[in-house]
Parts: C-alpha cells; sequence; structure tokens
C-alpha cells in the first residue's frame, strides 16, 4: 500500500490523535488517515512538526492557527510517548525496505547513509532533545540554518563510521594486514550501501566489500550509486540465503563484520552474533552497532 506523506504522518501518532484529526478533516484526509492505521507504527520516522503544519493547513484551511499550533504540540508528546511500532506478521522486513527505497523518501532526508550519526556535546546543540519545550522545539525546525544542520546531519554519519572504524581498530589491521591481498569486509544489513562505499572508499584497494540485505530494491539502489561513483572494491548481494541468521558464506570468510542499526530488525539476537562471528576469520574484528 503506497501512502501519501498525510497518511505516513497520521501512521506515527498514536490513536487519540489520529482520531481527533478524523473528526475534524474533510473526507479525503479522514480515508487517508483510517488508512494509515491500519499501517500504524512504520513510518514513525516521518513525524516532522512543519510538515504537519502544512498538511492541516491544506486539508483544514478553516481551522484557527491556535488549534494546529495545539494539535501540532499534542503530536509531538505523542512522538516521545510512542512506545515500540506494533509486530506485523503480514509483511517482511525487506518488504517494508523494498517500499521506503522505492519512494526515495527515506534517502532524501537522511542521504546514503541511513543510519546514526556521532555528535560532539557542542554539535548536539543545535538538536532535538527530549526535554525541549514545545515552542523550543518549533523555532529549531523552521530557523534560518536548517540547511546548514541537515548538512551537519549527513556529514556525521561520516563521523560516526570514522570513530567507530578507529574505536574497533581497523584502521590499523588494514594497514598491517593487506600487504599481501585485499581484506575482507561483509556489511551485514548493509540498507543502500553507505558504511560500505564509506570503507571501499576509506581504503581503497586494501580491502574487498561486501554489504548483503534482504532488500531487492536496496541491494539495486546500493549497486547503482556505488557503480556511478565508481567504486570496484564493493558488491551487493540479496536474497533469503543471505538473511542475517543463516548467510550462505564459509566460515572464517571475513577479516571485518560490520553490522549497523540491523540487530532491531533480527528476531533471534543470539544466533544473529553467532552467524557473524562464524563467518569471521581468527582474530578479525567484529563491530556492531544498535
Amino acid at each position: 500500500m503506497s501512502l501519501s506523506p498525510a497518511a505516513a504522518l497520521a501512521a506515527s501518532l498514536s490513536v487519540p490523535m489520529a482520531q481527533l484529526l478524523v473528526c475534524g478533516s474533510t473526507k479525503p484526509l479522514q480515508r487517508e488517515i483510517q488508512a494509515a492505521l491500519e499501517y500504524s507504527g512504520l513510518h514513525n520516522m516521518w513525524l516532522l512538526i512543519p510538515l504537519y503544519l502544512t498538511i492541516v493547513h491544506h486539508h483544514l484551511p478553516s481551522l484557527a492557527v491556535s488549534t494546529c499550533a495545539l494539535a501540532s504540540k499534542w503530536a509531538y508528546q505523542a512522538l516521545l510517548q510512542k512506545g515500540s511500532r506494533p509486530y506485523r506478521p503480514d509483511g517482511g522486513v525487506g518488504d517494508e525496505y523494498d517500499k521506503w527505497t522505492n519512494d526515495g523518501l527515506v534517502e532524501s532526508f537522511w542521504g546514503e547513509h541511513i543510519h546514526l550519526g556521532a555528535y560532539t556535546s557542542e554539535e548536539a546543540k543545535g538538536w532535538f532533545h527530549r526535554d525541549d519545550g514545545f515552542i523550543e522545539s518549533l523555532v529549531k525546525c523552521t530557523c534560518w540554518n536548517k540547511r546548514a544542520r541537515t548538512t551537519m546531519f549527513k556529514e556525521q554519519k561520516l563521523t560516526f563510521v570514522d570513530e567507530l572504524l578507529q574505536w574497533g581498530g581497523f584502521d590499523a589491521a588494514v594497514e598491517e594486514l593487506a600487504k599481501t591481498e585485499p581484506l575482507r569486509i561483509l556489511d551485514v544489513g548493509c540498507g543502500i550501501g553507505g558504511s560500505s562505499r564509506i570503507m571501499a572508499k576509506r581504503y581503497g584497494k586494501a580491502v574487498q566489500v561486501t554489504g548483503i540485505t534482504l532488500s531487492d530494491a536496496q541491494m539495486e539502489r546500493a549497486t547503482q550509486i556505488s557503480k556511478k561513483a565508481g567504486l570496484e572494491n564493493v558488491t551487493f548481494r540479496q536474497g533469503s540465503k543471505m538473511d542475517a541468521l543463516r548467510m550462505e558464506f564459509p566460515e572464517e570468510s571475513f577479516d571485518l563484520v560490520w553490522s549497523c542499526e540491523c540487530g532491531e530488525h533480527v528476531p533471534d539476537k543470539e544466533k544473529y552474533v553467532e552467524e557473524m562471528c562464524r563467518v569471521l576469520k581468527p582474530g578479525g574484528r567484529l563491530i556492531i552497532a544498535t
């Protein structure tokens, strides 16, 4: 099912908030929200206050600005208070990431590296915090330095990978061991290949990177971006045999196994770690971020 921005937004809200919108909305928006409730919990990343205000203004022009502001405050609170998204047995992780990759929204917001960023305490001051007041958060959303913050948001992902590789000792390992043949790196849950490309660029011919994902769309997009970048030392694989719980690789195949924000989607965490250790060479490095 394809959701419009309005429906995706409503899906991230608590039921009471969505019911509030339905009560005062036009019928088209009501249908979108009803559909979104069935899809509930899968798009909570889209809860952006400016987007919410735009949608409400478009669909409900007769509402007073004060009502929009109050509803936005409730939406903001709902985001902070909402628990884990519900389990949905009718679809898989690969299916959901196919949708998110094909619609391009995730990549447009997050860039090529759809993962965490690393910030100093000084850099973090301009970002959102749980204890921020509503007005303070709204100002941060709409202030004039939005472009600068967006740039930093994407750049800090590079910093995050850099910090992890240094912390995991892989920089030193590459320098010491990659003298006769390229070291092999495995990126488990590679997404559209952000981490894989960073490592491929960082170490060049000293490494050969393999990224795996359950999503066809992610593999295709990762390959497309990497070819455009001219990277020949990174490849991507997809399919049930590349499931993180049963990878089709021999034992002791990789010098570094990297997995960033993949474990959240894996039902058996112990097996997830065991499988990565199985394909890791003796003395290799295992780096997990979650």
